[in-house]
Formats: C-alpha cells, sequence, structure tokens
C-alpha cells in the first residue's frame, strides 16, 4: 500500500517496496507523473556501479507549518544499500499554499572506506507514466511539444525547442565548451532530446500545460533536467558532481522540485523563480537601484589607455544633463595579463587607483572588470603559484576554454592558500584603490572538473564558497555583477547578474571578420545571441538579481544596422536590467545618442515575454504601466528574420481585451487607431528589427489622452501629474533630464490654448483628434491645454 501525502494541488502517492512514487494532479492542474524511480550511481573501490532506490522504511508524515514555503506536508523513507553500506534517506514534501512538490536525498556513508558519488537521480519517468499533458483530447492528432531549456552560466544558451528540432550546441569543441556547458550534463544533439541545467520546463503546446522541473538551489549540486520528446514524453532529473564520501561523512542534496505551469500564462515560471527567492532568503531589501553607466570594452576591448578612460569621462561629465549616467567601469586591458592584476600595462603608467578617484570627484561610481579565478597560462602568477592550479589526471592544468589566444587556466580553489590569492584582487580593488562596483568575469572557472585538493566537496560548493569568500572579503555595500558564473552559485550573492552572451558590433557570430563556420554558434559574442538570452532569460530579473543583458552599442560604424540597434535597445529597456553603453562617446552624434536617452531614466521593471515557451526566438513582450494619466501598455513584437515581415495587430497577442485603443508606434512616431473590426495595416518590421508601441485604451471619447512621446521608451513614464477639468488639461512632464521631442494627445477638438511655463508650443494634427506638441524639459515642465 502506498503512503499518501495531499495537498490542494496534488496527491503524492510513495511505495516504499519499489521506491516509485506517483504525483496526482488536483484541482485545476492537469499534470503530474506515475511511476517515478530514484537511482544511485556508485564508485567504490574502483568499480562503478547503479542501484535502484527501492525498499525503504518510512516514518509518518508530518507537518512543518513554518516553512520558508510555507505549511508543508512531509514524509522521510530510508533505504540502506546491503552492498555500499550506504544509508539513503529521501524526504517528500507537498506545499499546502502552492503548486510545489520537493524532495531531497540525504546520503550517509557508513562503511569504512571513503566512495565516490558519480550520480544521484532524483526522478526518471517516461512513456505511459507521465500524464497531464500526454492526455490528449480526441481531436488532437500530434502533440506539438516544448521544452524549456535554462542554461548553466551566463553565456549558455536558454530558451524553448518546439516539435523535436535539435538543441543549439557548439561545434567549437574544447574550445569553448569546458566555458558554457555544465560537466555532467550531457551535450545531445538528436532532435528531440534535451537537456537543461538548475531548471527546464516540458510542455504540450496542443494542450497548454506542461511540467516545470528543477531545483531550489545550487548550493550542494549543479542538477542537470533531461527530456525526450519523440513518440511518447521522458523526464529525468540528476546530479553528477561526482564528490568523495568520507567514511562517517554524510551529503544532502538541495531540493528538487516540481510545479506545473501553463503556456498560456504571461508568467508560466513565476511560482517556481520565486521559491528559488525564498529558498535562498531574498526579499526586496537585496534589490538594490538599477546600474546605468558605460564600459569601456565594446570599444577599446583589450586596447585600452588611462587616457581613454579620461576624454569619455570628461564626455559623460559634460553631457550628465541630457544623459545621466552613474557609473563608469574599465573594463579588462589595465593588467599585463589576466591573473596579473598588480602588474599594469604602459597605457595605465600609475594603475587604476588614480582613475577611480577622478572617476569619483567627478561625480560617478568607479567601476572595475576582474577575473579573479581564472588564469593567463602566460602570466606571472602562474609561474609563481604552480601549487594552486587546477589539474587533470594526468598532472595538466585543466583547459577553462579558449581565452587571451591561449587555453585558459583555473584556480582550484581548495588548495592551500589559494582562497586568499584569489580575493586579494578584489579585496584591494574594492578597499585600496576605491572601485565599489566590480564586474568579475569567467567566474566558472572555479567550477571545471578536475583534481582537486579537497575531493569531498562538489563544483557546486567550491564555486559557491568562491562567491561567499568574495561578498564577505568586499563588504555588503559593493556592487558585484557576476559574469560567465553558474546561475545558482550567485543568487544572494552578486547584486547583478549576466543573462546572456557578449554583445558585439555584428549581428551573427564571427571571429576577424569572418562569419562561417561561426555564424550559427549560439553562444559566441554577437547582437543575436545577447538579445536571445536577454529575452529568454527576462523572467529572472527582481527575483534572483538585477539582470545585465550587457552593453547598448549605438555607433553608426559597427557592423550593426538600425534596426538591430533598435532592438536591442528595446530589449534592454523593457527588460528592465542595467543599462550600459559601450561606444567612444567623444564623438557620437546627436541622433545616436538619443536613443540611449530614450531609455533614461531606466526604469526596472520586467516585461512578461508571452511566447516564452511558443517560440524559439521570443517575439512578443508586454509591459502593463501605470500613471497619473492612467493606464497604459508597452508592447513589443520582434522580428528574428532575415528580411521584413509584416504585423498585423492582434489584441489577444498581448493579452489586451478586444476594445478601442491607440497605438503610438515609438521608433517612428506613427499612430494609428485600432477599432474591433476594422482593418488597419501596419508598415512591415525591418529585418532583425522591432516594432515598440504603447497602447492606450479609448474608453471615454470626450476625454484627453496621452497617446506617447519621443521623450521616452516607455512613452508615459515621464508623466508625473495629470488634471482635467472642464476642456482643460494640465500636466508635468519630467524625465529628470534635459529632454527636447515630440509628446501626442487625443482631444476631443483642437487645442486653442497651448503653454509651458508661459511659452506657447507648436503643435500639429495628424486626423482623427491626434495632436503632437513640441516640448524642450530643462528636468520638468508643467504643460497647459485648452481645447474646444
Amino acid at each position: 500500500m502506498p503512503t499518501t501525502l495531499t495537498s490542494p494541488f496534488f496527491q503524492f502517492h510513495f511505495y516504499p517496496d519499489s521506491g516509485k512514487f506517483d504525483l496526482v494532479p488536483a484541482g485545476l492542474h492537469t499534470c503530474g507523473f506515475r511511476g517515478g524511480q530514484m537511482r544511485l550511481e556508485i564508485n567504490q573501490i574502483g568499480l562503478r556501479s547503479t542501484h535502484a532506490l527501492d525498499r525503504f522504511e518510512t516514518a509518518d508524515a508530518e507537518s512543518s507549518p513554518n516553512t520558508v514555503h510555507g505549511p508543508l506536508t512531509t514524509l522521510q523513507a530510508v533505504r540502506i544499500l546491503p552492498d555500499s553500506g550506504l544509508k539513503v534517506k529521501a524526504t517528500f514534501a507537498l506545499s499546502q499554499s502552492q503548486p510545489l512538490f520537493l524532495w531531497r536525498i540525504q546520503i550517509e556513508n557508513d562503511t569504512q572506506e571513503a566512495l565516490r558519488i558519480e550520480k544521484i537521480e532524483f526522478l526518471r519517468v517516461g512513456g505511459q507514466e507521465i500524464f497531464g499533458a500526454v492526455d490528449f483530447p480526441p481531436h488532437y492528432s500530434r502533440p506539438r511539444w516544448s521544452f524549456f531549456s535554462n542554461g548553466w552560466q551566463s553565456w549558455s544558451p536558454t530558451g524553448a525547442y518546439l516539435n523535436g528540432e535539435a538543441m543549439r550546441i557548439s561545434r567549437l569543441g574544447f574550445l569553448q565548451q569546458p566555458m558554457i556547458i555544465n560537466h555532467g550534463t550531457p551535450t545531445l544533439r538528436m532532435p528531440g532530446y534535451y537537456t537543461a541545467d538548475f531548471f527546464g520546463a516540458l510542455a504540450d503546446l496542443s494542450t497548454k500545460s506542461g511540467l516545470l522541473a528543477g531545483f531550489l538551489s545550487q548550493k550542494q549540486h549543479f542538477g542537470s533536467i533531461e527530456a525526450v520528446t519523440m513518440d511518447r514524453p521522458s523526464l529525468a532529473m540528476f546530479t553528477t558532481d561526482g564528490a568523495l564520501l568520507q567514511p562517517g561523512a554524510r551529503i544532502e542534496t538541495d531540493w528538487a522540485v516540481i510545479t506545473p505551469i501553463s503556456t498560456d500564462d504571461p508568467d508560466p515560471f513565476g511560482i517556481y523563480l520565486e521559491s528559488v527567492a525564498r529558498e535562498y532568503g531574498l526579499t526586496d531589501q537585496n534589490f538594490k537601484p538599477v546600474p546605468s553607466g558605460w564600459c569601456s570594452w565594446y570599444h577599446y576591448y583589450s586596447n585600452l589607455s588611462a587616457q581613454d578612460i579620461r576624454k569619455n569621462l570628461d564626455a559623460i561629465h559634460s553631457m550628465r544633463d541630457q544623459l545621466p549616467l552613474q557609473l563608469v567601469q574599465i573594463d579588462d586591458g589595465f593588467e599585463t595579463r589576466v591573473g596579473d592584476w598588480f602588474s599594469f600595462k604602459p597605457a595605465f603608467p600609475d594603475g587604476v587607483a588614480p582613475l577611480a578617484r577622478e572617476i569619483k570627484d567627478r561625480g560617478f561610481t568607479p567601476g572595475l572588470w576582474l577575473a579573479p579565478f581564472i588564469l593567463n597560462p602566460r602570466s606571472d602568477f602562474v609561474g609563481r603559484h604552480p601549487e594552486v592550479i587546477l589539474r587533470n589526471r594526468r598532472g595538466k592544468p585543466v583547459n577553462a576554454g579558449f581565452g587571451w589566444n591561449n587555453l585558459a587556466s583555473a584556480i582550484d580553489l581548495t588548495a592551500p592558500g589559494a582562497m586568499e590569492l584569489a580575493l586579494e584582487p578584489v579585496r584591494r580593488a574594492v578597499r585600496d584603490w576605491g572601485f565599489p562596483y566590480l564586474k568579475l568575469d569567467f567566474l566558472y572557472a572555479a567550477a571545471l572538473p578536475g583534481l582537486r585538493h579537497d575531493p569531498a566537496l562538489t563544483r557546486a560548493q567550491v564555486m559557491r564558497q568562491g562567491m561567499e569568500a568574495i561578498r564577505a572579503a568586499v563588504g555588503a555595500d559593493a556592487y558585484l555583477v557576476g559574469c560567465g558564473l553558474p546561475l545558482g552559485s550567485g543568487v544572494g550573492l552578486v547584486d547583478a547578474m549576466r543573462v546572456g552572451a557578449d554583445v558585439n558590433g555584428s549581428w551573427e557570430p564571427e571571429m576577424k571578420g569572418i562569419r562561417f563556420p561561426f555564424h550559427k554558434e549560439p553562444a559566441m559574442p554577437s547582437a543575436r545571441n545577447s538579445l536571445h538570452n536577454t529575452l529568454t532569460r527576462a523572467p529572472l530579473h527582481n527575483r534572483w538579481w538585477t539582470n545585465d543583458p550587457d552593453c547598448l552599442l549605438v555607433r553608426a560604424d559597427s557592423r550593426l544596422r538600425l534596426p538591430e540597434i533598435q532592438s536591442l535597445a528595446t530589449a534592454i529597456g523593457m527588460t528592465g536590467g542595467s543599462l550600459l553603453l559601450s561606444d567612444d562617446l567623444t564623438g557620437l552624434p546627436t541622433e545616436r545618442l538619443q536613443i540611449a536617452r530614450a531609455l533614461l531614466p531606466v526604469i526596472g521593471k520586467r516585461a512578461e515575454v508571452l511566447d516564452l515557451l511558443e517560440q524559439t526566438d521570443p517575439r512578443r513582450l508586454r509591459l502593463p504601466m501605470h500613471g497619473p494619466q492612467g493606464n497604459w501598455t508597452v508592447l513589443a513584437h520582434f522580428n528574428w528574420e532575415d528580411s521584413p515581415q509584416p504585423l498585423t495587430f492582434n489584441p489577444a497577442n498581448y493579452h489586451l481585451p478586444n476594445a478601442p485603443c491607440w497605438i503610438s508606434s515609438f521608433w517612428d512616431g506613427k499612430i494609428f487607431r485600432y477599432d474591433p473590426g476594422t482593418p488597419f495595416s501596419l508598415p512591415p518590421i525591418p529585418a532583425h528589427g522591432v516594432f515598440l508601441a504603447a497602447a492606450t485604451s479609448i474608453e471615454d471619447e470626450s476625454l484627453p489622452l496621452y497617446l506617447g512621446s519621443n521623450l521616452h521608451f516607455s512613452q508615459g513614464v515621464e508623466v508625473k501629474e495629470w488634471e482635467v477639468e472642464g476642456h482643460k488639461v494640465s500636466f508635468t512632464l519630467n524625465l529628470r533630464r534635459q529632454a527636447e521631442g515630440l509628446f501626442h494627445l487625443s482631444l476631443p477638438s483642437d487645442p486653442m490654448r497651448v503653454e509651458c511655463v508661459g511659452v506657447r508650443l507648436q503643435w500639429k494634427s495628424s486626423g482623427g483628434g491626434v495632436y503632437h506638441f513640441e516640448v524642450k524639459l530643462d528636468q520638468t515642465a508643467r504643460i497647459h491645454i485648452e481645447y474646444g
């Protein structure tokens, strides 16, 4: 007989003799599984063996009313493996307040010898055993599978795979795969075979339902998810960190989690993402203001000098009334080699500390790039400290991927003295040189596989301990940006996290101007790859950290066309993350600077990605807004194709009511009226471009409406007050910067008097009751309009 746990969302049945378990949906939820099985793979005296976890002894179910995830009903089951002497305890839990099924595994070594835990399999289920998402109504002849794969670290490809397409996996082999693929997560190239790290989601688009499978943290292990969608679906969850378990020692995994999802939900991963935040103890007080600033990398790269920093600092200071940036960040290029952080290039004769003082004295936050866990093999550090280099079984340095024209090396943070050596540049940068903002790069190197001094620690534990040590070294006030960092290792420790590949001045990846064979690489620097992950990881923003979508490039002399720059700007603005420019600001024309100005102030709100599970490359975003003038919705529709694409406005595509509304297109300044049943055409979206618009409902034709402006991409955040009295509307515009441009109103009749601080404003009509007004803001402007 099974032991049963119940909640308003699930019934959980555990069969002690077989070790199998069922998760049966209840209420409105429709997805679950039957016959889930756990397994353990160990290496004992050089012999590898697999053990099905069965024949458990169970205790009575218990209630835990005061956990961070609300009241839980829990069940514990214990199994002693007779051949290995391992004691395995599984703890299962159902939340009573949310649709969460949780379980974790504890392993204790009761033998007299050490053994290696090669693999812990939390779940393997498939075929007829998964139900809900595969119990189709009769009129569905074929399922339409979608699997959302989250990548291991910042640059790793993330997004949905549809109808059996193959995963996007780098073909650069040892040059790149150590960077972006977790050791132990299979690299599956067969169509319909998928993996994910930390979390993944399997859904059927026909029934619009599915399951998210993941882990609530990665403090103990890097958890992987595997799914197959050929014929009948299967799902597996496991860890492969391979730690050595000493006699008498025990290890406990992070919580595994299953929760149902709906593809109709504009926030399908919300319950899971917020549960992860709770597990790490995050609250709104953990989030610092979203930064805006300038970074040296994407114009100067490593050919950088102190004079380059100073001349851009001068430009930023001179433009601060129109372009109020906060941060000036020095990127790679100041040090002689990566690892030799206290030896500076001739172009930085006095180091970087004087620059930090100059940046601060001009009223900006100084920022610095460091990569504390990775090494250029030609650095002096490697020669001075060979004892802390992470090595493989042949005694050779572990390959950390291709960088700085070499195969980079990594530090073994468990070696004596290694942690202190890695922390010293970080500590000195903040405390001695004066940089309270650090961009920490190539952090994955701490989690690479190798022969560590302490083999009892998992790679995830080493990675997490390294990040905890950095946070302790710099203090709570320092602003840390994680880059190239496994996601779970940074939650609660970094203030911002890079969520995608590097951007650069080309749409597709290339190397030294050569596109083939690099143009299809999914994680190499390019605008396309950066934009892709900016959208697919948008739901993480303001839940785990501030998203860092990488820099915005607006200069005209890159290989990016204007529509591609507008796509990057739209994604950065709508997804709410940090805004860093990375052009030489001393020579940018006004029209290019205006693209950046339109994103300031950063509003920091997270848009909903409406087709996150329905498109390989998401296309549709919505950002509901509210201000003194009422409610409006910012919409974006991206064109990933290499040719212009037609666009027909359908309110349902953006979760809007089928009712009259105004559509104000931002990048071209055109305004359209939508009335149900009355067709109208929108201009085609340029290749790699975007349609960015504000939709404002028409509820009363007799009242004025604010339709938008070209002052800010949100087309409304600039409105701070709004008063309507009789045939007069008065309002205040304030962007906390100087600006000039147009704002648009719908009025019942022609304006008779238009004033701004006693000065008459110019206006024109485009018909249909729509009027356009020229305005200049010196921080703020009070507008008075009398009409008919």
